[in-house]
Parts: structure tokens; sequence; C-alpha cells
């Protein structure tokens, strides 16, 4: 097959048949390649498969391969080193390996990657981009293990600040655990010119937490009318285009509430934004909304 062939001939085949093998290998194949790669001292030929494998990534049984519990972790640190490495030497921003190139790891996987890598736990950079993408659960399994709070505290703030941004605006989860263990080592001078530098940031995702709050007590099964819980029903949607709307910055609320597990699919999320955001929709949508408080009243 590929490694065999690679070797056989001393070139690689033409990508249409590198695709056409790629379709139809199977898994015990696959994990051997992986494993063949791992062990190679050939640099050409591992780097080939790492980007065959980011290349043809969207093939569902490829997907399922890579995030299998016979996968290497080694080859799966590979695999986030060459994107990583990748987009840096084309000056791509380092969210496409997050959004993209690794959107296909699983991120149990990435997690497991985290406490066995000491190559990635030691770029805070890119540790810190892959935290991003962990909701509260692998976030609480992950910051159980830091040991030094110091020094990982240190290293987030004096990240650039588009940089910094970024990661807040992608995960003000991960942006509440820092701010935590700040306080936790003593740090006030470090806190207060933090707090302050990213005070408006800060102000924003607390309305949306309180947002929050207000949406679970007020979908309470126990004791909301049982349309605030059905899928796509008019009273769940004028709810829910009202707390957006009530928020500082719809485009954050909408990703952040997503985050949250707020919309009951994807469909409902797009209905959403489709009224504040679409200006046609908005007008019709404001004039429903008028009609309906006039007869209310």
């Amino acid at each position: 097959m590929f490694y065999g062939r690679i070797i056989a001939e001393n070139s690689f085949p033409r990508i249409n048949e590198i695709e056409q093998l790629f379709k139809n290998i199977q898994e015990d194949e696959f994990i051997e390649l992986a494993h063949k790669a791992m062990i190679s001292m050939d640099h050409e030929i591992t780097q080939q498969l790492l980007y065959f494998v980011i290349l043809f990534r969207d093939m569902p049984h490829i997907n399922k391969y890579v995030n299998s519990e016979k996968i290497d972790t080694a080859f799966i640190e590979q695999l986030v080193m060459f994107s990583y490495s990748y987009v840096m030497l084309y000056d791509y921003s380092i969210e496409k390996v997050i959004d993209d190139m690794l959107s296909f790891i699983q991120d149990e996987k990435l997690l497991k990657l985290v406490y066995e890598s000491e190559l990635i736990y030691n770029d805070k950079l890119l540790l810190f981009f892959i935290l991003s993408k962990f909701q509260v659960e692998l976030l609480d399994k992950f910051f159980a293990t830091i040991k030094d709070i110091s020094a990982f505290v240190n290293y987030f703030i004096t990240l650039p600040e588009d940089i910094l941004n970024s990661i807040v605006s992608r995960n003000y989860r991960l942006f509440q655990y820092i701010m935590v263990m700040m306080s936790e080592s003593a740090q006030s001078s470090i806190d207060s010119g933090f707090y302050n530098k990213y005070k408006a940031n800060i102000e924003i995702f607390s309305k949306l937490n309180d947002l929050i709050r207000a949406y679970k007590n007020d979908t309470n099964p126990a004791t909301c009318p049982p349309e605030m819980n059905r899928k796509h029903s008019p009273q769940r949607i004028s709810y829910l285009v009202n707390m957006v709307r009530k928020s500082p910055d719809i485009r954050r609320a909408l990703e952040y509430f997503e985050g949250e597990n707020i919309y009951m699919d994807e469909k409902e999320k797009t209905i959403i934004a489709a009224i504040l955001t679409d200006p046609f929709l908005k007008d019709i949508y404001k004039t429903i909304e008028s009609s309906e408080n006039i007869q209310a009243n």
C-alpha cells in the first residue's frame, strides 16, 4: 500500500492515486502506517504522510482513525506540530490551526496530548489556543493539574495584546480560570493592571453570564410554559432574540451562547442570527413585535 509503494518506487504516487488509497484504507492499515511513520528515520515520508492526513481530513473514516484509541499520542503530536509549523511558515493566523486544521481532532484527544506532550505544553502560545477549544469539563480537568500557578499566569498576561484578546473572545471560561488563578497567586498589582486593560471584555462577558443565568431560570421545565423548551417555537425564538439583543455585543453573544449550548440546534442559532443581523428580517420582526405589544395593551 502507500508506505510500501513509496519505499519500492522511491517516489510519491500522483495525488489522485493517493486520494484513492486514503478512500480505501482500512483502520488497521492506517494505524500500521502511522506507527511506521513514527519509527521511521525518513523525515520526508513522515512529513508527506502528515500532509496527506490533513489534506484528506474530511473523509469520515480518516477522522475516525485519527481519533482512534489505537493511535499513539506521538502521531497526534506530530500532526499538531506539523500543522502549527505550516501556518507559521506561511504567516497564517494561528487560529487557523485550531479552527480548521485541528478541528478534526477530538477535544479529549487534544487534552491527552496536552498532558503527555512536553513539546506542546512548553509552547504556551499553542497551548493556550488548544485550551481555548475546551469547554468547562475539560478545562476543569486541565487546571486541576497545574502546579506552578504563578508561572502560568505570568506567561498569559505577557502575551501580545491581539493574541490575548483573541483567546479571551474565543473562550471566556478560560479567561475566567486565569482571573481566578491570578487572585489565588496574590499578584494584586498584576490583577489591577490586567483588569483595567481588559475591563471592557470582562464587563461584556459578565453581562453575557447574567443573561445565561436568567435564561436557565426562565427555561426551567418545572416553572416555565412548555413552549419555552419546544424546538423552534415562536415563544422560544422571540425570547432568544430578545436575550441576544440585550447583550452589549451581538456577534460575541451569538458565539458565546453557542459555546454554552443555549441553542437546541444549528438551525435555531441560524434563525436567531438572521433575525438580528439581516436588515430585512430585523424590520419584519420589529413590525411583528410592535403589533403584538399594541394588541397586548
